[in-house]
């Protein structure tokens, strides 16, 4: 029986896709619990987030058939036992997807079903709209420094982007979470709409976007975010802001792609 379970783990998709009409594709993570952001899930999503653009379609939703989660962010077992190299590799995936995303040539919507602290905000960030559902709970901040992780500049520079350089500075050194309600007031999100309309609103802003003449919309998006890469260092300055624990203390002092 314990073969059985992990043969089945092992043979699990982590990520998959299909589209949802002839222009626009569903990216759906699934990695229960709370689709982590696994060294396995990122090398996934890079295979099949290259495979969707090769697709010819022009817009992705991306999201989870997970009603409560849409992404809980960095597996931390996987960087905190490791060693530097290991980590290195893992940053270096981890980043790599997101730069896949954020510079992609589709437009993209990230349809937010549920909790997506740190890295599932910066999945979300690395789209070009943002919709979520209402909730009471705090479901949405970049919480690294929570965990003892100080995020890399081209997160910083990213979240001054859609958040503004103090709200930004703020939230990442505090490492908030908070209700979409506040996450929509402060720049996370573009919207909020009732669960059952989460999907349909979120094709109804990317026929908007693709309906622009020649996708020059979503072109001059991609074009300023290269512009504004190619400005930044992107070094990653350390890896904890604790130094108590020794195994956190190999973060690279310079990491960039």
């Amino acid at each position: 029986m314990l073969r059985s379970t992990v043969a089945l783990r092992l043979a699990r998709t982590l990520v998959s896709w299909a589209r949802a009409s002839e222009n626009v594709a569903h990216f759906k993570l699934n990695n229960p619990p709370v689709n982590a952001i696994s060294k396995q899930l990122i090398t996934e999503a890079k295979q099949a987030w290259s495979d969707m653009e090769a697709s010819g379609v022009q817009g992705a939703v991306i999201t989870t058939d997970n009603k409560k989660v849409f992404c809980a962010g960095i597996n931390l077992p996987e960087i905190i036992d490791t060693t530097e190299a290991q980590f290195c590799e893992y940053y270096g995936l981890f980043e790599g997807f997101m730069r896949q995303v954020l510079m992609s040539p589709l437009a993209t919507v990230a349809a937010i079903p549920g909790f997506a602290p740190a890295g599932g905000t910066v999945l979300a960030l690395c789209c070009d709209y943002r919709i979520s559902v209402p909730s009471d709970k705090p479901t949405i901040g970049l919480t690294e420094v929570a965990v003892g992780i100080a995020a890399p500049s081209w997160i910083m520079e990213m979240a001054k982007l859609n958040l503004g350089f103090r709200n930004a500075e703020y939230d990442l050194c505090l490492g908030r979470a908070m209700p979409p309600q506040e996450a929509l007031e402060r720049g996370y999100l573009h919207e909020i709409v009732p669960a059952e309309d989460l999907l349909p609103r979120a094709h109804t802003v990317l026929e908007a976007y693709l309906a622009a003449p020649a996708h020059v919309c979503v072109v001059q998006q991609k074009r300023e975010r290269k512009e504004r890469r190619e400005k930044e260092t992107y070094a990653v300055h350390t890896y904890s802001l604790r130094q108590t624990d020794p195994r956190l203390s190999f973060f690279p002092s310079s990491l960039s792609l």
